[in-house]
């Protein structure tokens, strides 16, 4: 059990870019050194695709390459995205994203600056890295 990556991302509906990234962390660690760089690209890409697709308060679950994806888009516009291998448990896996949608929120407070961001990464949220980290463990994450 595993979990590869965890996004934050803006879906831009009607425009060009499908989504942008608010956040994100990835542990490409278990592969080979050159693999590293083509399997981060394989999460951010399939992140940005899963979330240019989400409609408000649904649950979206999809498989690819022996990977579970599963995403959530808040009502503010906030899509939360984890990549994780297929045997993570699914409850889990949606409560990590739910609360990092929650989070990320709560710590922009009245600023709504973050739903304006045209450039990937650019509002820093390191709690995420932190909680990929401890999601590792399904066990340390089950409320």
């Amino acid at each position: 059990m595993k979990v590869l990556g965890l996004f934050l991302l803006r879906p831009n509906p009607g425009t060009d870019t499908e989504a942008t990234f608010l956040a994100a962390a990835t542990d490409v660690s278990s592969y080979g050194f050159f693999q590293r760089g083509a399997a981060k690209e394989f999460l951010t890409f399939s992140a940005r695709k899963i979330a240019a697709t989400l409609q408000p308060n649904l649950r979206c679950t999809c498989t690819e390459k022996g990977y579970r994806i599963y995403a959530f888009l808040t009502v503010d516009g906030v899509a939360a995205v984890a990549i994780v291998t297929e045997d993570y448990p699914k409850r889990v896996a949606f409560g990590i994203i739910a609360q990092l949608a929650m989070d990320f929120v709560k710590a922009q407070g009245e600023s709504t600056a973050w739903r304006s961001v045209k450039v990937d990464n650019a509002k820093p949220f390191p709690p995420i890295a932190e909680l990929l980290v401890k999601a590792q463990d399904p066990g340390a994450c089950d409320n």
